[in-house]
């Protein structure tokens, strides 16, 4: 979780279904944990798509089958709008058969996040 957005202190993250995937968007009011939003969303959008060995590391050498981030997925394509207090990830199915299935995972996983926060 070392690199994924929605594990920075202080973030908070939506997410908004789309016709062919999701919107995660993570902002902050700390201004130290946007910069750090920024980073990663940076560094997502550098990755390129989650590879096809099983290890998952965070670092995209994984599928994106297994972990917490909500951002990073098997058989997806993502890309980053940053806003003023974080950034957006616009996660594409890459086969519309998955989009749905996509969806609730992405949904799962922030939720999750979101429940471990408020402990």
């Amino acid at each position: 979780m070392a690199n994924c957005p929605s594990s920075v202190r202080g973030a908070n993250t939506a997410v908004g279904m789309t016709t062919d995937g999701v919107d995660v968007t993570v902002t902050s009011l700390v201004p130290e944990a946007t910069a750090r939003i920024q980073e990663l969303a940076d560094l997502h959008a550098r990755m390129g798509p989650p590879g096809s060995a099983v290890m998952h590391t965070g670092r995209h050498g994984g599928p994106g089958m297994m972990g917490h981030c909500p951002i990073v997925h098997h058989g997806t394509i993502v890309t980053v709008t940053n806003v003023v207090d974080g950034a957006v990830f616009h996660i594409r199915a890459t086969d519309s058969a998955r989009i749905e299935a996509i969806q609730r995972e992405v949904q799962s996983r922030a939720s999750a996040l979101q429940a471990r926060a408020e402990r």
